[in-house]
């Protein structure tokens, strides 16, 4: 299927809101690939090789817009500039080996561009995060009978392990039981019945929503063959991915062109492989709102002050060995763990496919 070169200049536009993009680049600049030039042999020679080559000069004079300006630019918006450039490098889709080469071409100046990005000086202010939602649950709305109730359907899965069949049985058996005992005690109370029964939802995924237990992840596309990763696309509140993998694999090599995605005439919705990314600060959020818990969190700082001068003889965990004990906090003075009014923590990361013994 053919595609406008407005069409074409749409797709890169939106990509560039910072920028004002011709369909035909100034004249007296001067290409920085001799490649990009669009091909004359007869198989190449049609409309969508054209659109293809146009499109990329277009995103070549972007590269050299920012190229100019990257020595006063902000870092963050020179970061979302170039981000815009590769995203409109994935839109180009002509698969010719001239347009192939120019597109690896092009990304290798998108990175070059990146390393010369200085990076912002550390902001060590607090960060502003709405947690709100790890407090209100909709279930604190509901009646006290239609709570346990939810509560004996959420155990059954989470700490029970019931299978599907019997936790779907189990919630209705609930519904069915309450229904009984009401007609038994109260036979009158037909709305105060009602108001109940309604509120206990039919299937196990609309029960636990009630709790709020799903946190807030972004999930990601994952190469089949080369393992590179692909944030979701939102274009009219709907969410989509590449198509095909642009990432180069190994230095000198090829681009990928895995396909990323089950049904790529369907909106790209599906990746075929995926990896989901649980948002750091929601992950934090949700430990800080739980009871009590901070305190916890609070206590391994607070016991290396006050033990500070006396090695333990039984080394129960890292907060007994030599590297906490003297690893400095933001302000290069003081002990990391003297967290004074604030709430210092240490987190690891954690390779779980790599076998450290080797076996």
């Amino acid at each position: 299927m053919q595609t406008s070169p407005q069409g074409d200049m749409d797709v890169l536009t939106s990509a560039f809101p910072d920028f004002i993009i011709c369909d035909v680049p100034p004249v007296a600049a001067t290409n920085i690939l001799k490649s990009c030039a669009p091909p004359s042999s007869d198989c190449e020679t049609n409309n969508c090789m054209v659109k293809a080559h146009k499109l990329l000069d277009s995103i070549e004079e972007q590269i050299r817009t920012l190229m100019r300006s990257s020595s006063t630019a902000c870092s963050q918006q020179l970061c979302t500039n170039v981000e815009g450039v590769r995203r409109a490098l994935r839109d180009v889709k002509r698969q010719v080996d001239s347009v192939t080469t120019c597109k690896r071409e092009l990304a290798r100046l998108c990175d070059e561009l990146e390393g010369c990005i200085i990076p912002e000086e550390e902001d060590n202010d607090p960060i502003d995060y709405d947690s709100s939602h790890h407090f209100k649950w909709l279930i604190d709305d509901y009646d006290e009978t239609a709570q346990v109730s939810l509560l004996i359907a959420a155990t059954s899965v989470l700490v029970l392990g019931v299978g599907c069949r019997a936790r779907e049985f189990l919630l209705q058996m609930i519904s069915l039981v309450l229904g009984l005992v009401f007609d038994l005690v109260a036979p009158w109370a037909d709305t105060l019945c009602e108001h109940t029964l309604v509120q206990i939802p039919k299937t196990i995924p609309a029960a636990l929503s009630h709790f709020s237990l799903e946190p807030h992840t972004t999930v990601y596309a994952v190469c089949p063959a080369c393992s590179c990763t692909y944030k979701p696309q939102a274009e009219m509140e709907k969410y989509s991915y590449p198509t095909l993998c642009t990432n180069v694999p190994r230095p000198g090599a090829d681009v990928c062109n895995a396909t990323l995605v089950k049904d790529p005439e369907d909106g790209a919705k599906y990746p075929i492989k995926s990896f989901i990314y649980h948002h750091f600060h929601d992950y934090v959020a949700a430990l800080l709102a739980r009871p009590r818990l901070e305190n916890v969190m609070d206590k391994p700082c607070d016991r290396l002050v006050e033990n500070l001068h006396c090695q333990p003889s039984l080394f129960r965990d890292i907060w007994d060995g030599d590297f906490l004990q003297t690893f400095k906090g933001p302000d290069d003075e003081k002990l990391f763990a003297d967290r004074g009014d604030e709430g210092r923590l240490i987190f690891s990361l954690n390779i779980d496919f790599f076998n450290i013994e080797g076996n």
